[in-house]
């Protein structure tokens, strides 16, 4: 599979707060006014927030790095968005519907615009997906439309081919504001998938002068670039006062500086130079709430942590790997990481999705996820041990050396192997040594959802064509029950066989389920509603900053 499928949605997580790649944009907490409104009530200075240098132009369909992922999700709006809530709704869709699950016949809302005028129209749509979807454009974000039928005329399996098309044969625009999408087989969950970011519109402008795009995108959004952009240390974006959504933003801006050290963001949080800050740095997990107060964040969120493995290198690929797996999941303590190590900022995961996703289970994993130390011992054991010593490899500046560091001593204490973390620089060369395919090790691999979905946490890690799956891990079972789930009449079918591939994943263990990593994160005390939502991060439209003189009344 080319590098760049295989770079998607590789996450970092700094303590329990994610540095993520590829997230949804959980916007809407509760209903916005109009945008006339919205820009009427909006005012003060930009609310300050933490954010990351983009790494990579800022298109919708490449987007992977953190920096980039954040701007993008404020600067464009797709067919659906996730509420605070992970509901789906409506945004520039005015209908998405079918009659057998395949051929969907999407409708939009009129007097959508991009920020400089051009009307969002049908072609806005699929002139973007095409664009995204064809290889030679390669764009890291391809495989989301791998259900489409014809993406494998235009996106070839086969590293190096030509496309023998430019466009997908599913994708046919049937009026200014209408459009359908046939995809390879019945899917009754492909509607969820719409508000994710590979999924944006683009104007015109995106395909004329690409690099300028990537530079300074044109989008859709509840804000917009604004000319004091240009900045290396951060960005500024204003509302986008022509917004046609229902959560328009409800403050004048962000303010978005890019931090390389979360310890400095925290800083600046509570001298009062930040306003909200996304993410707690892992040495202040144990003491952000005492010095937050009931400014602190701490709820549950889309994410789960994981331990992967090289399943094409021994001894992971022979007759006894699973069973040297079983026994590391059976020798780590969950519980005790969780609340010691990580301070309470992560609850043990009993499944391989997360709690807020429709389908969680909190007992699939069951024993296997458990801390069982007479057992895992057994297993070992039985399946030979491990020569020489035990390696973890993770990225040094994602704050996940404490805990990397614990999992090594229950190894130690349980299974008497010599284990130690493999630290990679930052989080750009972690990535590349993973989606190179490079490891030799047992690797720190996290997840955060693109949508709310339990397919999300299921078909891209564990498929073949799902562009993020790092073990190389392949099983018929695990694909026949997917197919399954795809064939479901109705959402109660789809997680029952969704569940029955995941019980496939509990025998084979690709990976090791760890635990749920939390939203952490805060704010200071002159701005109000701060909601963060179910992917994790604020809901930045809803923040304002109150004057002094309505604090005062």
């Amino acid at each position: 599979m080319p590098g760049t499928e295989r770079a998607r949605r590789l996450t970092v997580m700094a303590g329990a707060a994610a540095l993520a790649v590829g997230l949804v944009s959980c916007h809407g907490a509760t209903p916005a006014p109009t945008s006339s409104t919205s820009s009427m009530s909006a005012g003060g200075a930009p609310i300050r927030v933490n954010g990351l240098r983009p790494r990579q132009p800022l298109y919708p369909g490449e987007a992977q790095d953190p920096g980039s992922v954040q701007l993008l999700q404020l600067l464009f709006r797709g067919l659906v968005r996730y509420d605070a809530h992970g509901k789906v709704v409506n945004e520039v869709a005015r209908s998405i519907t079918s009659t057998d699950n395949r051929t969907w016949r999407i409708r939009l809302k009129s007097g959508w615009k991009f920020t400089n005028g051009e009307p969002v129209t049908a072609s806005s749509f699929v002139d973007a997906w095409n664009y995204t979807a064809l290889v030679v454009n390669h764009q890291a974000n391809a495989t989301f439309f791998a259900p489409i039928q014809g993406y494998a005329d235009v996106h070839p399996a086969r590293a190096g081919a030509a496309p023998r098309a430019k466009t997908m044969s599913g994708l046919e625009v049937t009026g200014d504001l209408s459009f359908t999408v046939r995809l390879r087989e019945p899917d009754p969950s492909f509607p969820r998938r719409l508000g994710a970011l590979a999924f944006s519109p683009l104007p015109t402008a995106a395909f004329k002068d690409k690099p300028a795009f990537g530079r300074h995108p044109v989008g859709n959004g509840p804000y917009q670039l604004s000319p004091e952009r240009q900045s290396s240390d951060g960005v500024v974006l204003q509302a986008n006062s022509s917004f046609k959504g229902r959560d328009a933003a409800r403050n004048s801006g962000l303010r978005i500086t890019f931090y390389d050290k979360p310890s400095q963001a925290y800083q600046d949080l509570r001298d009062g130079a930040l306003d909200v800050l996304d993410g707690i740095p892992s040495d202040r997990l144990g003491s952000f709430a005492k010095d937050l107060g009931d400014r602190a964040i701490n709820q549950p969120a889309g994410s789960l942590e994981s331990l992967s493995f090289p399943l094409d290198r021994p001894p992971w690929n022979g007759p006894h790997g699973a069973q040297l797996r079983r026994a590391i999941s059976m020798a780590i303590d969950r519980r005790a990481i969780t609340a010691e190590t990580l301070h309470g900022t992560a609850t043990p995961a009993t499944d391989f999705s997360a709690p807020v996703v429709p389908g969680w289970s909190d007992t699939l994993c069951g024993q296997t996820c458990e801390l069982r130390p007479d057992p895992a011992r057994r297993l070992w054991r039985a399946a030979g041990g491990l020569g020489g010593r035990l390696q973890i490899a993770y990225a040094a500046d994602g704050g996940q050396g404490p805990w990397v560091q614990a999992i090594c001593a229950d190894l130690h204490e349980v299974l008497r192997v010599r284990c130690e973390g493999r630290p990679y620089r930052d989080a750009a060369a972690y990535r590349k040594a993973v989606n190179g395919g490079d490891l030799r090790t047992p690797f720190v691999a996290g997840w955060r959802m693109d949508y709310p979905g339990l397919e999300n946490f299921l078909l891209p890690r564990f498929t073949v064509d799902g562009g993020a799956d790092h073990t190389g891990y392949h099983s018929a079972r695990f694909d026949a029950a997917v197919a399954t789930a795809r064939r479901a009449p109705d959402g109660g079918s789809r997680i029952e066989a969704l569940r029955t591939a995941e019980e496939v994943l509990v025998q084979d263990l690709p990976t090791i389920p760890l635990w749920y990593p939390r939203a952490t994160g805060g704010y200071g005390p002159d701005v109000a509603g701060v909601v963060f939502g179910a992917d994790g991060f604020p809901v930045y439209t809803d923040i304002t900053r109150p004057s002094p003189d309505s604090a005062a009344g």
